[in-house]
């Protein structure tokens, strides 16, 4: 078996050397390849474009909305004042994330408690979403520290929250469900610009 093997190893050695032409495509080709697809390939999102629907309207939170559109992932999209006009933007593709800021959200952060977030993405397209959603997680560390769970109790998974999210909407809009993906994120006690309790 192994005199086989050298034989062919033998034959091919000869055939590419009589043939230099051939031993230059075999080496070069990959490299080149491997540099033009290694730059021209970027699995990046950029410019996602983001709605805010602040229902704090604090410092804290503007400054937690910022801290989206400064990571240069995110995009300005502009503010929106219910949750039908989130579904409307996000349906009319005017916009591709929304941040839910809830009442109380600067005054948690003052108190040293923790604060909840919500972001809605659209989820047409599961490779957008998922990139999307490590950015919110990412640029929640960034902000506060790692996020912690909700609660894994099946009462509080994200299914819960997109359904309690479509009780706020119109009876209409219980269709966007497969297309959200919803991300509620739980900030730690303490911001960065403020001390621990």
């Amino acid at each position: 078996m192994f005199t086989r093997t050298l034989a062919v190893l033998r034959k091919e050695t000869r055939e590419i050397l009589r043939d230099p032409y051939t031993l230059g495509i075999a080496l070069v080709l990959p490299l080149v390849l491997l540099v033009l697809l290694g730059y021209a390939i970027n699995t990046d999102i950029k410019n996602i474009d983001l709605v805010v629907l602040d229902l704090d309207r604090t410092p804290a939170s503007r400054e937690y909305a910022r801290a989206f559109v400064n990571s240069g992932y995110f995009r300005w999209a502009g503010a929106v004042d219910d949750y039908d006009a989130i579904g409307a933007r996000l349906d009319g593709d005017e916009a591709e994330a929304a941040l839910v800021i809830p009442p109380g959200f600067g005054e948690a952060l003052s108190a040293g408690r923790a604060a909840q977030a919500q972001t809605l993405l659209d989820g047409s397209y599961t490779p957008f979403a998922q990139v999307a959603s490590a950015y919110v997680d990412a640029i929640n560390a960034a902000y506060a520290g790692p996020p912690k769970a909700v609660n894994p109790s099946p009462r509080n998974s994200p299914a819960t929250y997109a359904r309690r999210w479509c009780a706020f909407c119109s009876a209409s809009a219980a269709h966007r469900l497969v297309k959200f993906s919803v991300n509620v994120s739980t900030l730690p006690q303490s911001s960065p610009g403020s001390k621990p309790a």
